[in-house]
């Protein structure tokens, strides 16, 4: 099973969200950096560290705020 995650748990996170989900995706999980909330549509929020590399994942970039998109 490939697990997919949406890196990014603010407002474009959620849109991308409902639009995998509505193409039939299943998401395992968000992807953020400084995670301010356990869970966004009702699943867990976490870290790319909690990632094991023992299961194949696609991650799906989903990142609104320019400033932060661009920083290196």
């Amino acid at each position: 099973m490939t697990h997919c995650y949406i890196y990014g748990a603010g407002g474009h996170g959620k849109v991308v969200f409902h639009t995998f989900t509505s193409m039939g995706k299943t998401i395992t999980a968000f992807l953020d950096d400084k995670p301010t909330h356990e869970q966004r549509c009702g699943l867990p929020i976490l870290t790319p560290a909690d990632i094991q590399d023992s299961a194949a994942y696609t991650i799906h970039f989903a990142i609104g705020n320019n400033r932060i998109r661009h920083a290196d």
